[in-house]
């Protein structure tokens, strides 16, 4: 059998079988002629039905015709069937092998084409990149063209105004230069060289109006200023002779003292040599000539350096003066021509720290926000204070330290805060800490960072009752009750009332789980179950409600305790109708499942209890 040839038709098969039929009539010849004879009828029937030029069909039919052989024969039925199957894996080769050379004829042109088309590609990328950079060339030239154009825009622009101005002034005066005459009038040259000169004066004047005159109220300031600084020199130098002398005094008296020591003359103490010392001193102020001339050189230069020291402290309290003034002279003209970034700084460096003052900063807060896109001024000015404090050595006080948190605050720079409690900038108070707990606006946990700012405040002061509270709002609920019971001594009512404001799910599990000792095998709770429980109800949390008493089962079962039956039974017996309540209040909420494990618990308990009760009446 040969099903792919395509040559075969009926006609010529027919022919065969006719042959092959006349062949099998032959007496002797051992065939079945009558089933030769219908496969052979059966095979042409089929054939001329089909395409004679479909290869599929004739195998169809002669694989059809060879079954019906291999059913007829008995003896080589199994040699048959070997040979039917060989040629059948054969065919499904072949059929398998047509199937796959088209899709392979496929893949193997494109992978034939895939150099070329990378080739193509990296030819494209050098093009693009040539041109990029041709653009870029381009546009640096265009970028030279137009600031040669807005500069020679600026230079006509310049010109014309110089010639307007300039023929404003010759329509303004067109006076005679006086001092002049007629031929240097006339005289081009001349008349440009004068007119520098005078350009020149009328900056210098200009230039001395803002910084060398003053207007007259400034001159009677000024006098006020000298006037109590004089008074304050007058009374510096009286309590300078007066501890001079009170120097001397002391001094006579440890000679006297230490000439005793020395000594010890009989019939005299020490007070009274001491005493008698000071007498002739106060009756001779000054000491009288010596014998020798060289004591009288050596008190009159002790007197002379005496007077010289008081001269040069005179001359450099002035200099100091005359240096404040200044400072603060320039820090008004700094302010008024609005320059104020660099007047804030002037201020933040000023000697003394005569302008680190809460004035400075009311003055700075006086002023309009420049708006939403530029820096508040005020701000400004706090950050100069801030990041002076180490070369100034002071720190802003308490309420210019609040009136510094209140302007980050406003402006929400809250990373200034955390750098200026980190190096110590700030004056520490409680109303600062206060301040920033009070700009916590999160319902449960805080999550925008001011509890925290908060806490290293109240710490640093030691306030640990408010500290408890804002480890609390941070959710640290274990440290927060360690504060709150070790430092802060708290009681059931500040606990209920943490819990009150901090209805979360981790304050209640340490309230109800809290050990007096860690070796302890019992609960002592801070606050008893049923008050946890109707806090969080009425604070809406009845998923927390729900988590609770779940996690209680389940540790109950994990350690082999009834945890919520010791917390029940803690309660005063019988259980009261507020516990209905609650489950009724879970069951509105939605936490059906838990509104009826505390009715459960709730009947059981009772139950227990009236039975336990009865039990004990005699009978």
């Amino acid at each position: 059998m040969q099903p792919e040839t395509n040559d075969a038709s009926p006609i010529s098969t027919s022919t065969s079988t006719k042959t092959m039929l006349e062949s099998m009539q032959q007496p002797g010849n051992g065939l079945d002629n009558k089933f030769i004879y219908e496969l052979i009828s059966f095979i042409n029937a089929e054939l001329e039905e089909i395409d004679e030029q479909d290869p599929d069909e004739r195998f169809i039919i002669f694989q059809k015709s060879f079954n019906k052989v291999i059913e007829h024969t008995i003896f080589y039925r199994p040699l048959l069937l070997a040979i039917l199957k060989e040629y059948e894996i054969v065919i499904d080769a072949l059929r398998t092998s047509k199937n796959q050379n088209p899709r392979l004829q496929h893949v193997l042109m494109a992978l034939s084409t895939q150099a070329s088309t990378l080739h193509n590609y990296r030819m494209r990328i050098d093009q693009l990149e040539d041109r990029v950079s041709c653009l870029k060339e381009y546009e640096m030239f265009l970028q030279q063209q137009l600031e040669l154009i807005h500069q020679r825009k600026r230079e006509l622009t310049l010109v014309k105004e110089e010639e307007k101005r300039k023929g404003a002034d010759y329509q303004r005066d067109k006076r005679r230069i006086p001092g002049l005459t007629l031929d240097q009038r006339t005289d081009v040259a001349f008349l440009q060289a004068k007119l520098k000169s005078l350009e020149q004066a009328i900056t210098e004047l200009k230039f001395a109006w803002k910084n060398k005159y003053l207007p007259k109220t400034h001159k009677a300031h000024l006098k006020q200023v000298l006037s109590r600084k004089v008074a304050e020199r007058d009374n510096m130098r009286k309590e300078g002779l007066f501890l001079q002398a009170k120097r001397q005094r002391i001094k006579v008296g440890y000679e006297a003292a230490r000439a005793y020591n020395d000594i010890r003359p009989p019939h005299w103490s020490v007070g009274d040599i001491v005493a008698h010392a000071l007498k002739l001193a106060i009756d001779n102020p000054f000491p009288e000539k010596a014998s020798s001339e060289t004591t009288d050189t050596t008190t009159e230069v002790k007197i002379s350096d005496a007077a010289n020291v008081f001269k040069e402290d005179d001359s450099t309290n002035e200099r100091e003066a005359e240096m404040m003034l200044d400072y603060i002279e320039k820090f008004n003209e700094l302010f008024e021509s609005g320059q104020y970034v660099a007047a804030g700084r002037h201020a933040a460096v000023s000697p003394k720290g005569i302008l680190r003052t809460q004035a400075t900063l009311l003055k700075f807060k006086e002023l309009k926000h420049p708006g939403m896109d530029k820096p508040c001024h005020l701000l400004s000015f706090c950050v100069s204070i801030m990041s002076t404090v180490e070369t100034a050595r002071s720190k802003p006080d308490e309420q210019m330290s609040i009136e510094c948190v209140i302007c980050a605050i406003q402006e929400q720079q809250q990373q200034l805060l955390f750098h200026w409690l980190s190096k110590d900038k700030l004056t520490l108070s409680e109303s600062l800490g206060d301040l920033m707990e009070s700009n916590c606006k999160c319902r449960i946990v805080c999550s925008c960072n001011y509890q925290s700012l908060a806490e290293h405040v109240y710490c640093k002061l030691g306030v640990y009752n408010k500290l408890a509270f804002s480890l609390l709002k941070q959710n640290r609920a274990e440290y927060g009750l360690h504060v709150a019971i070790r430092l802060a001594g708290f009681i059931e009512t500040d606990f209920k009332m943490a819990l009150t404001k901090c209805p979360s799910y981790e304050l209640s599990w340490q309230i109800l789980t809290h050990r007096k000792n860690s070796m302890d095998a019992e609960f002592s709770p801070l606050i008893n179950f049923k008050t946890v429980l109707s806090i969080l109800i009425n604070a809406q949390r009845a998923e927390t409600v729900c988590h609770l008493w779940n996690k209680l089962a389940a540790t109950g079962k994990k350690t082999g305790k009834n945890i919520i039956h010791q917390l029940i039974s803690s309660e005063a017996m019988p259980l009261s109708n507020e516990w209905i309540s609650m489950a009724k209040r879970l069951e509105q909420l939605g936490q059906n499942q838990t509104a009826l494990e505390i009715f459960a618990a709730v009947f059981s308990e009772n139950t227990m209890y009236a039975a336990m009760k009865k039990s004990e009446q005699p009978k």
